[in-house]
């Protein structure tokens, strides 16, 4: 208690104030270590205060902020996590930490893994803390390094083997298991084989466990025929060693392969090169082989003979019949294999003969040939030439359809499969000429084309009717003139001496049309159209032409098919003098399929010669666009027209000019046309352009203030430049010299200024033929000038205050404010200004909860920002306090009560319920009275801090149910009475 006294003019007056001291401690409990995310935290009971819990992190939640035993969850593995428990008792804080360590770990051990051998690398996840550990908890097998993660396994059992991956992390363990199937595969190929021919059936083993296999070819050319049978046949083995491979595959497993041989000892016996022996011989020697390791015997198979040694390769063999005798030897190797080879001897004790040769003038002749007798086949056939046999087994047959010239027939006599032939020649000297083909023409000579025939007599006459004068009638090329119109007919005979032929052509002389047309006009200055007008006729007894073909020169422009039909060409001159064009015109009949071509000429007139040249360079820029046009065309023309391409201006001379200026006012590119006109009125025309540049960049403005506002100012800028090709801009700031070169060549470009500042931003322009950006041709220099925005910032003091009279004050730390708005959170708001006291207000509330407040600051240019604290204040009631229902008091014996309450007492944390207190704040006077069923006073306390412990003069009272009545004075000075009941349980 503090007494201040004043005194002055004889007077005084004194007063008093009261000072508490009401500083405390709390505890957040002990730290902790956890295997789970969830954990109950255990802090110091706040009453008569109250606590609340923060934490600043992550997926944590807090249930209950406000009890001290709440239950937090979220925590995060292997992870220390700080929580702060903060009291607020008599106008006071204080707060401790408690740190919770969740050392929970997670075993992963990888996904299951089929293997196909004893062998796999196990893939476990590393844990991030902690150690991890390998076992075998099925099948078999041996971890090369139980620790490792990523460890590899040896001995795996076929089948299932499961290994298990521990995690343990201080007291917190985790387990997975993965599973390791051994699918491997031992099928074998089966046994290796020796055979005697080039196939034979294999053995592998038959695959299991729903699997298959499959045979391949490993050495030689074996041709496997079901390769995914295990017995299957195989074909064309190669003589000495066949390799195949037998792959088994089972559950995604294969056994690589299992290689089998088969050796294969088939030979081939040789009995010799077959024989044809000379007339009248029926005695030889065999010519047979025989290997050192085997035994030779022949026998015969077809025809007969005396064999002198059926055990020598060599032997003589005789009294063979006429024909083909066969005889086979049989070689057996010491292996077991044989072989056996044909030999084929033939005797031939005859010679055919076909008779006489023949020339005949006809395609039929009889044949003459010698019959044997006891031959099997007696046969005629065509070695060259043609013709038909009435009987190819008659030795005197007829041949028919024998073709011209020499023909050759064979006569083929057989004995037992011994053949013989003779020849014959049969020639056919008869003559069928021909006098040509058949002509039909449009003029009156014709030149002959009749087969010739060398050393014959061959003469033309004409025969029939029409006729012709033949120059030479001896020969077959010969030229007819003078032939009749229609039909003339003329002979062709030929004499050879042993044979005569003769034959007729007609050859048709049409009468042509008339082909005839006329041109207007004849004569023209190119280019022009030309009317060509037909004019065509016929002759007398024939019809009109059918069509009508046009050509000038070489070149086709048309067809018509009517007399009446006139066609039109345009006719071109690019050279200096006068073209003369050919015109033809082909008139066709198409009965007669003759033609007749009339051709007639048109004269084109040459262009005049015209051109001009401009002086100096073709382009110009605005202003300096003068142009000098001279004139080189032809002095001597009518007239000249210039059109100069722009703003319809023209020029026109009718005497020669030699030179003149002309200026352009307008940038583009500009067409000239000089057109001269001839006395025979034709035009030349010649043209060339220019091209107008427009002046170089420039603007109306020197740079000027184009934008101000606040911080973050968006300005939208305008190039105000014309004639630009490429403009730049750049944003800089040369406050303090400080430079931040952002640049854009965007046209009228949109900048964000984010901190204030007077800034000055510039353009450059050019164009092609004004400067480069290096050295432009244009620069203007612009202002901007950026406010700055309030810095908000302020304070509240205290965040803790009881209804109904506590207030709270508000400190303003803010910059560049010139206006200030509080919202106090409860509806309440508050608008000052720098001049005013209330820049640093003050607030009572009237309701218990929790606010928000907020101050919204305008600068001096009425840039604004804002700032919240959200919860700044908490308002409480004056005070309150609350009793549980029941107790178990400890059976060990009374402790006075003790509790925790603030920090004069240390209790043991698992016995929090062995005393019966109130959970209090805000209380200042405090007595607390028990009473058991019969209305006797048991207890009583006038510390709030001393509860009952269910002890009665130190004996512990019997299990039942109490009346507690509670009187307490609250800070605020309110005085509050309660009663209610509790439960001892024993």
């Amino acid at each position: 208690m503090f007494r201040w006294t004043v005194s002055g003019n004889g007077c005084t007056d004194q007063d008093e104030v009261q000072v508490s001291e009401n500083s405390f401690y709390t505890s957040a409990g002990f730290n902790q270590e956890v295997c789970d995310t969830t954990v109950t935290l255990q802090a110091q009971d706040p009453s008569p205060g109250w606590g609340i819990w923060s934490f600043s992190g992550p997926g944590v939640t807090i249930v209950t902020p406000t009890s001290n035993t709440t239950v937090v969850n979220g925590l995060q593995d292997n992870s220390p996590h700080t929580f702060r428990w903060t009291v607020y008792k008599n106008g006071c804080s204080a707060w401790d930490e408690v740190i919770i360590t969740n050392n929970l770990v997670h075993a992963h051990a990888g996904g299951d893994q089929f293997v196909c051998h004893s062998e796999a690398t196990l893939s476990a996840e590393n844990p991030i803390a902690g150690t991890g550990v390998w076992t075998i908890t099925a099948g078999a097998g041996t971890v090369t390094d139980p620790t490792y993660y990523g460890s590899t396994v040896t001995g795996l059992v076929k089948g299932t083997n499961t290994l298990t991956w521990t995690v343990t992390n201080l007291t917190c363990t985790d387990a997975d298991n993965v599973v390791i199937t051994n699918n491997v595969v031992t099928a074998t190929a089966g046994a290796d084989q020796a055979v005697c021919q080039d196939y034979t059936n294999l053995s592998g083993d038959q695959p299991q466990n729903g699997g298959y296999g499959i045979w391949t070819t490993a050495g030689g050319p074996g041709v496997v025929q079901t390769p995914s049978a295990f017995n299957s046949l195989v074909t064309n083995l190669q003589r000495g060693v066949n390799t195949f491979r037998w792959t088994v595959y089972e559950n995604g497993c294969d056994n690589g392969g299992d290689l089998v041989q088969i050796i294969n000892n088939d030979f081939d016996a040789y009995a010799g090169e077959d024989q044809t022996l000379p007339p009248l011989t029926t005695s030889t020697y065999f010519e047979a082989e025989l290997p050192a390791d085997g035994t030779g015997q022949w026998s015969i198979l077809s025809g007969s003979g005396n064999i002198a040694d059926l055990t020598s390769p060599t032997s003589y063999v005789d009294n063979m019949p006429t024909g083909v005798n066969r005889f086979t030897w049989t070689v057996t190797k010491t292996n077991g294999c044989s072989s056996s080879d044909d030999v084929a001897i033939t005797v031939a004790n005859f010679i055919p003969d076909a008779g006489a040769d023949q020339i005949v003038c006809t395609d039929t002749a009889k044949l003459n040939a010698r019959s044997e007798i006891g031959a099997s086949s007696q046969t005629w056939s065509i070695v060259s030439g043609g013709g038909v046999f009435d009987d190819i087994h008659d030795p005197k047959t007829i041949v028919r359809g024998i073709n011209q010239g020499t023909n050759v027939y064979r006569w083929t006599v057989s004995f037992v499969g011994y053949s013989a032939y003779d020849d014959v020649l049969i020639t056919n000297d008869s003559i069928f000429v021909d006098a040509g083909d058949d002509a039909v023409l449009c003029e009156r000579t014709h030149q002959m084309n009749a087969q010739h025939m060398e050393g014959a007599n061959e003469v033309w006459t004409v025969v029939g009717l029409g006729g012709g004068t033949i120059v030479d009638n001896t020969l077959w090329n010969t030229v007819v003139n003078d032939l009749e119109p229609g039909d003339n007919y003329f002979e062709w005979f030929v004499d050879n001496g042993n044979c005569q032929s003769r034959d007729t052509v007609m050859i048709r002389y049409n009468l042509p049309p008339i082909a005839r047309f006329e041109t207007d006009p004849t004569t023209f200055c190119a280019p022009d159209t030309v009317t060509i007008t037909n004019t065509s006729d016929y002759y007398p007894g024939l019809t009109e032409p059918d069509e009508f073909r046009w050509r000038v020169e070489d070149n086709y422009v048309g067809t018509t098919y009517d007399v009446n039909d006139d066609i039109t060409h345009v006719f071109t001159n690019t050279g200096s003098t006068d073209s003369v064009y050919t015109i033809y015109l082909v008139a066709i009949d198409y009965e007669t399929q003759c033609t007749d071509t009339f051709q007639s000429t048109v004269t084109a007139y040459a262009v005049p010669d015209v051109e001009f040249q401009i002086g100096g360079s073709h382009e110009r820029r605005i202003p300096n666009a003068i142009f000098t046009f001279e004139n080189r065309s032809d002095t001597n023309l009518d007239s000249y027209l210039w059109d100069f391409g722009w703003n319809n201006e023209n020029r026109y001379d009718t005497e020669f000019v030699g030179s003149f200026d002309f200026r352009y006012d307008e940038p583009g590119t500009f067409v000239i046309t000089l057109t001269g006109t001839s006395s025979g009125q034709c035009d030349g025309v010649y043209r060339d352009t220019v091209v107008v540049l427009p002046p170089c960049p420039f603007s109306y403005d020197d740079g000027s203030l184009i934008a101000q506002g606040c911080q973050d100012l968006l300005v939208e800028f305008d190039d105000r430049v014309y004639y630009a090709d490429s403009v730049l801009w750049r944003f800089y700031d040369i406050n303090d010299q400080n430079y931040t070169d952002t640049f854009t060549r965007e046209n009228n470009p949109v900048f964000v200024y984010d901190e204030p500042g007077v800034y000055h931003p510039t353009i450059i322009a050019w164009n092609d033929a004004c400067g480069t950006q290096s050295n432009p041709y244009y620069s203007r220099t612009d202002t901007v000038i950026v406010y700055p925005r309030p810095v908000v910032d302020f304070d509240v003091s205290p965040r803790l205050v009881m209804l109904p009279d506590q207030q709270i004050s508000c400190y303003n730390y803010s910059d560049y404010g010139s206006r200030y708005y509080w919202d106090f959170g409860d509806g309440s708001t508050l608008d000052t200004n720098p001049e005013l006291a209330e820049e640093n207000p003050m607030h009572l509330y009237s309701s218990p909860g929790l606010y928000d407040i907020t101050l919204n600051v305008w600068s001096d240019h009425d840039c604004f920002e804002s700032k919240t604290i959200h919860d700044a204040v908490i308002v409480q009631d004056s005070g309150m306090i609350v009793f549980p229902t029941a107790f178990t008091p400890n059976p060990n014996g009374p402790n006075g009560g003790v509790y925790p309450c603030g920090d004069k007492y240390i209790v043991d944390n698992d016995n929090l319920n062995d005393v019966f207190y109130p959970k209090a704040y805000g209380v200042v006077d405090y007595q607390l009275e028990i009473y058991n069923r019969w209305g006797e006073k048991i207890f009583t306390s006038n510390d709030i801090c001393i509860g009952w412990d269910g002890y009665v003069d130190g004996v512990l009272a019997p299990q039942d149910v109490y009346v507690w009545k509670v009187s307490v004075i609250y800070k605020n000075g309110r005085p509050d009475k309660k009663y209610g009941s509790v439960t001892l349980l024993r």
